[in-house]
């Protein structure tokens, strides 16, 4: 049984995002096959997440009391040394191991008012303190692949859930957030891909690059159901994921799908439900919508049986959950392409619509709207494309990945230099 460190961006106690979500799903996947699972956030002061019952091995973060010990454990020595200082019994540059122990951490304290230049600072530090010897390191999200690629032991893997550099946009320093991204791609970890997209766009962004495919999955014990025959009503309820309120999940364009769908056919009433941090508030949105706030699993599962269709139409994904869920509880999903490859088929399992553009978004609505015989079908294609994605499938891949002899690795041929093949 293999060693195996995880490392993940910060998480809360009671909320979660569904990288997160898949990450917990893969480390509760490798620790039931008996492997030894540490979960590591790259910041400290990550809370025990509620919002996952099974055990996933090990969680190492430090708390606000142990940070508090080690900032007054740090103040005495300090201290101490000062005095020695004024007494002249030592040196000044005793003094400055101390002090640069002292300013980690305080650092360690509060993390998130950092920066984002600085965290990566600070993660180098603080991994090195909870980060137990492996024989797999895996980082996560591009602000963990340099302090995993400088602290990391083991083989070292990039388990990649995007295409990064897009998401820089809601970065708080956009052009430090794509430098970092792309950066993170060129440190030369064996890399992973969570869908056929991703896989594909970093092997044409990077050539050379060869990337393993290991798609996520979802709970098939909750998410569950079976597509409904209809005919046409007065009353359609449609759902969507509000995304955080980033720009890219495409809350804009849907709410103005919505509008022209609405004013196309005025005989139906059209119920939008959103559910996440939604922004705007619906009253000023630009077309309103009943807000069901932040689910659970269980009770997104329940919010899905209660629809009719599924409506997402973010710029671009790589193996979002949701339609999936979606899928999985009988519903006909609209989705944008870029990232839903590998179970959203257009006219089959799902309608496909143009990312950025209400217009087109629209007229998959009114498709399915009108025409209740093709919404059936393509309900029918996307439940049954979605009992294959199942976390038995997924574990079992990347447990093959992260245990493969180097020899079956795919590498970057750019990187067979002396150096790197030297023992």
């Amino acid at each position: 049984m293999a060693r195996i460190n995880i490392v993940t961006p910060t998480f809360s106690a009671t909320r979660f995002t569904g990288g997160i979500w898949c990450l917990m799903e893969y480390a509760a996947g490798l620790a039931a096959r008996g492997h030894e699972v540490t979960v590591i956030p790259f910041l400290p002061r990550s809370e025990h997440p509620q919002w996952f019952d099974r055990p996933v091995g090990q969680i190492r973060t430090l708390t606000t009391k142990a940070c508090l010990r080690r900032v007054c454990e740090s103040a005495v020595d300090c201290a101490r040394n000062m005095l020695r200082v004024i007494l002249r019994q030592a040196p000044k540059r005793v003094l400055k191991p101390n002090l640069r122990g002292l300013a980690e951490n305080l650092l360690f304290l509060r993390p998130g008012l950092l920066p984002q230049k600085l965290t990566s600072g600070v993660s180098t530090c603080y991994l090195p303190h909870v980060m137990p010897q492996a024989d797999v390191t895996m980082a996560t999200a591009w602000q963990t692949v340099l302090p995993v690629r400088m602290c990391g032991t083991g083989r070292l893997f990039y388990f990649m859930m995007h295409y990064e550099p897009y998401l820089a946009i809601d970065n708080s320093d956009p052009r430090f957030g794509e430098a970092g991204a792309r950066m993170a791609y060129e440190l030369n970890l064996e890399m992973i891909a969570n869908s056929s997209w991703l896989k594909n766009k970093i092997e044409a962004e990077f050539p050379g690059r060869l990337v393993h495919l290991c798609p996520n999955a979802i709970d098939h014990k909750v998410f569950a159901g079976k597509p409904r025959t209809c005919s046409q009503n007065s009353e359609v309820a449609v759902i969507s994921y509000s995304g955080r309120g980033v720009t890219w999940k495409g809350f804009r364009e849907m709410a103005e799908a919505v509008k022209i769908a609405r004013d196309y056919l005025p005989e139906v009433n059209l119920r939008w439900m959103v559910y996440g941090g939604a922004i705007p508030p619906p009253e000023k949105c630009i077309a309103n919508y009943e807000p069901l706030g932040f689910l659970n699993h269980a009770s997104l599962a329940k919010a899905y049986v209660s629809a009719d269709i599924l409506l997402s139409a973010s710029w671009y994904e790589s193996f979002p959950l949701f339609p999936l869920e979606a899928m999985a509880c009988g519903l006909p999903v609209i989705t944008t392409p870029l990232g839903t490859e590998d179970f959203a088929i257009h006219g089959e399992t799902a309608e496909v619509v143009e990312p950025k553009d209400p217009k087109s978004i629209a007229e998959g609505l009114i498709r399915l709207i009108k025409d209740p015989s093709y919404r059936y079908r393509i309900a029918k294609g996307g439940n049954e494309i979605s009992k294959g994605f199942t976390w038995e499938r997924s574990v079992s891949r990347l447990e093959r990945i992260l245990l493969s002899s180097p020899s079956q690795t795919p590498v970057h041929k750019a990187s067979l230099s002396r150096a790197s093949i030297a023992p």
